[in-house]
């Protein structure tokens, strides 16, 4: 028994992050209630610094986007397919224009409420009224439209029974939300999601909102540098995808997301349904919220759609093309390499 103790404590010592790899997969939390100046060899024996459990607390995914028109609609719904999930549709469309929204803890803690189902009567009623964005929050809401079925809609009573809670948000910064990956009382995963800002910012400037590129590379670099320094502290909880992977590899990219989150590459059939009807679809549908896309092509069709002008901007901006290196994409220089699709989107350097 003493030498399986030893054993146990030196596999410990010399492979932690192995341990906590299987440990978080197999939905097991290891509790490290110790600091390497506090504990003697007789604990170490005892194995008094380390406990387990199951852990029966809701999964809490928050799925941020630095800019919009970079899939995230698309990939928050494919994140509620094959579970119990709720899925709370860009929560700080209501704060924008508030004090909270100015502070990053603030922010921390406005979505740390939603994942607790602790949110305030007054966001409730927002989202329920917000027509488009409740929709998304659950199978029920997609056919609760009249003023009664609203009324008495039991959001909060499904936000507490979902196995699986869902924030989508494209209007916060990674360094603001930072606090949720230490928060003892969650059990939370990050997935960062990323798009060539050629596409994110084409897209926007189309629709009519601000699409200057120093303010947009400068949000999408900021959050990329956040993404490397807390992958290096918490690696088992946050996860970056880009857009290109999983347009190009819809089926492994999925099944990676989901060990990530659940310990199981198995994708459920309504996933994998999901995938063929909105990631593979014959036909376009020409709205931008509609995610039924062919998405193989579409994710580098902005190359065949994006003015000259729009892209002398961008690869004309230093931190731009700072991004397109840390992504590996090629900047092509002209319109013309641009819409030469025989020129690859990606350097491989």
């Amino acid at each position: 028994m003493v030498f399986n103790k030893v054993l146990a404590v030196l596999l410990i010592l010399m492979g932690l992050v192995t341990v906590y790899e299987i440990t978080t997969y197999t939905g097991t939390v290891i509790h490290f209630n110790f600091k390497y100046d506090k504990f003697s060899f007789t604990d170490l024996l005892n194995l008094k610094f380390l406990e387990t459990e199951e852990d029966n607390r809701p999964l809490s995914i928050l799925l941020l986007s630095s800019l919009a028109r970079s899939g995230s609609t698309m990939f928050s719904e494919l994140l509620s397919t094959g579970n119990d999930s709720v899925l709370f549709f860009e929560p700080l469309w209501d704060q924008m224009n508030k004090p909270c929204f100015q502070n990053g803890s603030c922010v921390s803690n406005f979505i740390s409420n939603i994942f607790n189902c602790s949110y305030e009567n007054e966001f409730e009623d927002w989202l329920i009224h917000k027509t488009l964005f409740f929709h998304y929050y659950h199978p029920k809401a997609k056919t609760c439209a009249s003023v009664k079925c609203q009324r008495h809609f039991d959001m909060r009573g499904l936000c507490q029974n979902a196995t699986t809670r869902i924030v989508k948000v494209i209007r916060s910064r990674l360094s603001w939300v930072k606090e949720l990956l230490s928060d003892p009382q969650l059990n939370v995963k990050i997935i960062y999601l990323t798009r060539d800002p050629r596409g994110s910012i084409s897209s926007i400037e189309n629709i009519g909102w601000d699409a200057t590129p120093k303010i947009k590379c400068g949000d999408l670099l900021e959050d990329m540098e956040e993404f490397d320094a807390l992958h290096k502290l918490f690696p088992y909880k946050i996860k970056s995808v880009s857009l290109e992977a999983l347009s190009l590899y819809q089926i492994d990219i999925a099944k990676d997301i989901y060990l990530f989150l659940y310990g199981t590459s198995d994708l459920p059939q309504e996933t994998r349904d999901f995938i063929e009807l909105h990631m593979n679809a014959e036909t376009d549908f020409g709205n931008n919220m509609d995610t039924r896309k062919n998405s193989s092509v579409e994710y580098q069709a902005w190359r065949l759609k994006i003015l000259e002008s729009t892209l002398a901007k961008i690869e004309s901006e230093t931190l731009c093309l700072r991004i397109l290196e840390k992504m590996k994409h090629t900047v092509f220089g002209t319109i013309k390499n641009a819409q030469n699709l025989n020129i690859s989107l990606f350097t491989n350097k």
